[in-house]
């Protein structure tokens, strides 16, 4: 039996859980908004970024500016206020559609075109198939580049040149994000193949690492080096790595030498637990968002 699709305010709203689920089993929940975490959600179609902010920034935000550049795709802005043991917590999230694992694949190849795409795994060649569009796949006649690859995925972001212009000047400041410790919900596949444990430390710099080995690869080896990958996504190993890293840092301005934790269960009380959205809920209501989600409008 199929479940009825979400409304985007209830996506948002799920978003949210996910964040006081994962800030309650870090005993965070009742701290100030500065002693909390963020999370990023790195989905197949979007990616997820919500956090505790200032009152002040709250209140100030109603109207966020679109990136100066154009880019950005289509986006949602939202924001809650929810109340804990008399703490106020301001909540903010932001949906970046088509900025997830899988719809980045579409957009970097379309880039490429015909022409051979840098960020393949040396010696692919075949098609990938997205939200029912086809793109050809193959690797230039130069072979697979890292530097290449990342200077492709910065065009497909569509940042703007100028300093300290990120996915996120539309809404408070880089800095801000910067001082701000941020989780990371990828996909298990990507956790598998950096062959970690689902609760542990990352730095954005180690995905960056990561692809150097993944680059220089081919499809004749790249299974025997990456056994737990699954098949369908090992031609995108060293497009996946650089993206995660290049989103980060240059779309997010996020710190790349600042720790991160990769979760999908986290330990608390002895006990693991799943840092889904369920647990949010059930922590909402004993104490619910006293002011639900509303969106805010772009300019």
């Amino acid at each position: 039996m199929g479940q009825m699709p979400l409304k985007r305010e209830e996506k948002n709203d799920v978003v949210l859980m996910f964040l006081v689920s994962i800030n309650y089993l870090l005993g965070n929940l009742g701290k100030p908004y500065s002693e909390t975490v963020g999370v990023v959600d790195l989905g197949g179609g979007s990616v997820q970024m919500y956090y505790a902010i200032s009152e002040e920034t709250a209140a100030n935000a109603p109207t966020p500016t679109p990136n100066p550049s154009g880019g950005g795709g289509d986006q949602d802005s939202y924001l809650a206020q929810w109340n804990l043991n008399g703490t106020t917590y301001y909540l903010y999230a932001h949906s970046y559609l088509r900025y997830g694992l899988e719809a980045s694949r579409a957009e970097i190849l379309k880039l490429s075109g015909d022409a051979g795409n840098p960020c393949v795994i040396n010696g692919y060649q075949g098609t990938y198939n997205y939200s029912g569009e086809v793109y050809k796949v193959s690797v230039p006649p130069s072979g697979t580049d890292k530097h290449r690859c990342r200077a492709l995925i910065k065009k497909a972001l569509n940042l703007c040149p100028q300093k300290n212009c990120t996915l996120m000047v539309m809404f408070g400041t880089v800095e801000a994000v910067m001082d701000k410790t941020f989780s990371i919900l990828q996909p298990l596949s990507i956790t598998l193949l950096l062959r970690m444990r689902t609760w542990t430390e990352i730095y954005p710099w180690e995905y960056l690492k990561a692809a150097n080995v993944a680059c220089k690869t081919d499809m004749e080896n790249v299974k025997s080096i990456y056994p737990y990958a699954r098949d369908a996504d090992l031609p995108y190993i060293c497009m996946d790595l650089v993206y995660i890293y290049t989103l980060l840092v240059d779309g997010f301005g996020l710190d790349p030498k600042k720790e991160m934790r990769v979760v999908q269960n986290m330990e608390y009380k002895g006990s693991e637990f799943e840092a889904a959205w369920p647990l949010g809920c059930a922590i909402d209501s004993l104490s619910p968002l006293t002011s639900r989600l509303h969106a805010l409008a772009y300019a």
